[in-house]
């Protein structure tokens, strides 16, 4: 059998290795993928297609499972288009996906259901925000776009300053979406952990906690990114992982068989723990995290294109769910500019060829396999994941790893998992 993932980033190449690792599968169709395909000899680059040229692709190659990574292919409604033709596909129809492309429409989700977030406003046009920011004087906040932007949506205001600052990119500069809906959000201090859980719109399966890391530079400073690393599992005490299953996760999926939010995905759960330990849902992800399935895939035990077929069927009750016993960390390697310019021309990369030490896998993300030889095209580039028995030999293994690599202007933290 043949499967499908659509994508060009870590993510995806985390998928479809792990596909490839079925022995269901023959073949993992990459569209359009990067240059990590070469690395699996069952893993294929395929160019990209949309809307009916996809669906056709998928039935002339028969395939027996499509997985799509970004948000912005749910929301655009490719899954729509497969359910339509019959085709099984893992991910959420554009009106479930909502939950993650409206960070309004979330919010609202949130109030009907009674899920603790963060105290919210929602503005429609700068003047009125900037008012709102000057009557809060010394508050921090966050100041997020309501539509998709690749994760970078999310503009930390420490101060009045910084907040008309995001307020000019949101409104003025669009540089997320029409500008037309802003929300300005109370910053909560506390510890902020990732939860990702799989469903088929009856049940659902939690996996381990994840924890990545947003910010650009060490020491959380900088802006918000698509993510700079991550580390699983996190450990929490047993009595607040089920405070935040019982006032978060449960509630939103109850929410979403109630509201008819259906279809089989991942929904990740971005959860920030106050001070006084109380969990606050900061937002959903309707798919699987990145970095943090290049952290949590590794882990898996279970056959992923048996687990993503049941939810597939409405079977997930019945599959298995297992993980290793082991732990990771994910270490991602960027361009200099990134998150704001991500730069034109590619680059030479030195280091990514192996041989790496047993339980190191690249996961790459924009890079090129020409002649030989590894290049870069801007952003995040690849990502170092190491699997060992405890978490500080998997951090020593990853950083003994990446620091092997090398290109122009690379940069990383160097203290994920610290």
């Amino acid at each position: 059998m043949n499967a499908l993932v659509l994508g060009a980033g870590g993510r995806e190449h985390a998928i479809a290795c792990t596909l490839a690792e079925s022995g269901e599968i023959d073949r993992v169709y990459w569209m359009p993928g990067n240059g990590g395909a070469v690395i699996h000899p069952q893993l294929t680059n395929v160019p990209l297609l949309h809307g009916d040229d996809l669906v056709r692709f998928a039935r002339d190659r028969t395939v027996a499972l499509t997985v799509v990574g970004p948000e912005q292919s749910m929301a655009d409604g490719i899954v729509n288009r497969f359910n339509a033709a019959s085709l099984r596909i893992f991910g959420f129809p554009r009106r479930s996906a909502q939950l993650e492309w409206s960070k309004v429409f979330a919010r609202q989700f949130a109030a009907r259901h009674d899920i603790p977030v963060p105290q919210t406003h929602v503005f429609h046009d700068y003047d009125r925000a900037l008012s709102y920011l000057a009557k809060r004087e010394g508050e921090s906040f966050f100041i997020k776009a309501d539509e998709l932007c690749a994760g970078k949506g999310a503009l930390f205001a420490p101060d009045r300053a910084s907040g008309q600052r995001a307020l000019e990119l949101l409104f003025h500069r669009r540089v997320c979406g029409e500008g037309k809906q802003v929300l300005i959000e109370e910053a909560i201090a506390g510890e902020e952990v990732s939860l990702m859980a799989i469903t088929d719109a009856g049940s659902h399966q939690i996996f381990p906690l994840v924890r990545d890391y947003k910010r650009l530079h060490d020491g959380d400073l900088g802006p918000n990114t698509g993510g700079m690393g991550a580390y699983a599992p996190v450990t929490l005490p047993q009595e607040l992982i089920d405070r935040i299953v019982d006032r978060i996760v449960e509630p939103t999926f109850a929410g979403m068989i109630e509201e008819g939010l259906d279809g089989a995905g991942v929904v990740y759960f971005g959860v920030m723990v106050d001070r006084d330990g109380d969990p606050h849902l900061l937002e959903y992800n309707m798919r699987f995290g990145d970095p943090e399935t290049q952290a949590l895939l590794p882990l898996l035990a279970s056959d992923l294109y048996q687990l993503l077929s049941c939810a597939c069927s409405g079977e997930l009750e019945r599959a298995e769910l297992s993980w290793h016993n082991d732990a990771t960390v994910c270490v991602v390697a960027t361009t200099a500019g990134y998150p704001l310019d991500y730069g034109g021309e590619t680059f030479p990369i030195t280091g990514l060829d192996g041989p790496f030490e047993d339980g190191v896998a690249v996961f790459h993300a924009a890079t090129q396999y020409q002649n030989g030889k590894w290049f870069g095209r801007g952003g995040r580039i690849f990502a170092v994941t190491a699997r060992k028995e405890t978490l500080c030999q998997a951090r020593e293994a990853a950083y003994r790893t990446i620091e092997r690599m090398n290109f122009a202007g690379i940069h990383y933290r160097r203290e994920i998992a610290g």
